[in-house]
Parts: structure tokens; C-alpha cells; sequence
């Protein structure tokens, strides 16, 4: 969901409908010349519990940043960071329902493989033992309008960017010269 949110939505396909009818391949576009139009992105309202009788609600939320990390023998992190219209009420307090979510966090062991080159750097040599990646948006944090104090629409005034880095575990001298 967070991928939707901050990506729009995926080119969904089905490879193998015979052979495995239950997969599914989602190719989410990221970048170039990008428009909030043209991207997807949906805007989303943001509920902040304040433990008390009512929440903080923030509507015409983008998200500017999403960072996922996953290192060996470690919970997958991601953090967001979210940009907010300003347009900020109190709603009444309400209890999220989280029963839907089988499986409290997801692990470097959830992933079944991640292939660079052809080879699966899972199970192959030199593995994966970390992966970093950070997608930015450039958004228009400062996009106001006469007569309002809240932002007006959200709009890309920069191009999107992609960061990320993985750390590698080599058995022997050879194959680090090698990679």
C-alpha cells in the first residue's frame, strides 16, 4: 500500500495464469517526466491519536520520501516522510483494526530471492547481506496561494530520485577481484 501511495498505481500482470494462477507480477514506474496527473499519486489523510478524546486529522497528504532497508538477520525498516497540507482538524478518537495483518513485520528472511545479473544473490556467492533503497519525490513543499493559508494542490517542481546500496559477502579474495 505504501508503494501505491507514493508511486501510484502498478502495471499488474499475470505470468504463468496455468502454471501458477495465484502470481501476480506488479511493475510500479518511477521517474522522468513526471506530473501529479500523470503518476497517479494519490493524496491521503493522515489520523495522529493523541490519546485522548479526539485525533489530530491532516487531509491532502503526499509523501515526499520512502526508505526501505533490509539487513540480514534484522526486521525490514521503511520510514516515510510525508508532507501535509496544513488543513488540520480534530476528529473524534477512533481505534485502529489491525487483525487483517497475519505477520507483524516482515524479515530479510520473507525475501525467496533477488536476482542481480541473472544470479539469485540469496543462495549464490558473493550474497547480499544488506539492501538499501530511497526513492525522493520532488515535491513543492512551499506551493501556497493568496488568501489561504494551506498549501494548494500538490504539485512535482523537481525530478524524482532513486538512492540505494547493497552490502555484499565474499568467501574468498578471488571472487571479490571477480565482482
Amino acid at each position: 500500500n505504501l508503494l501505491v501511495l507514493f508511486i501510484g498505481d502498478p502495471t499488474t500482470s499475470q505470468p504463468d495464469a496455468t502454471g501458477a494462477p495465484n502470481t501476480y507480477e506488479h511493475v510500479f514506474t518511477f521517474g522522468g517526466d513526471e506530473t501529479v496527473s500523470s503518476t497517479g499519486v494519490k493524496p491521503f489523510t493522515v489520523k495522529i491519536g493523541v490519546g485522548v478524546e479526539r485525533d489530530r486529522q491532516i487531509v491532502g497528504c503526499v509523501m515526499e520520501s520512502l526508505a526501505i532497508e533490509a539487513v540480514k538477520q534484522e526486521v525490514v525498516s521503511c520510514t516515510c516522510s510525508i508532507i501535509g497540507s496544513g488543513n488540520e482538524s480534530l476528529v473524534t478518537a477512533s481505534t485502529p483494526d489491525w487483525s487483517a495483518y497475519t505477520q507483524p513485520y516482515l524479515t530479510f528472511a520473507s525475501a525467496s530471492t533477488m536476482t542481480i545479473g541473472g544470479t539469485d544473490r540469496l543462495s549464490t556467492a558473493p550474497t547480499i547481506e544488506a539492501f538499501r533503497l530511497t526513492l525522493t519525490r520532488g515535491w513543492d513543499a512551499d506551493h501556497y496561494v493568496l488568501g489561504n493559508r494551506f498549501l494548494a494542490a500538490a504539485s512535482l517542481s523537481g525530478m524524482a530520485t532513486v538512492e540505494g546500496s547493497m552490502d555484499f559477502s565474499f568467501t574468498s579474495q578471488d571472487e571479490y577481484e571477480r565482482f
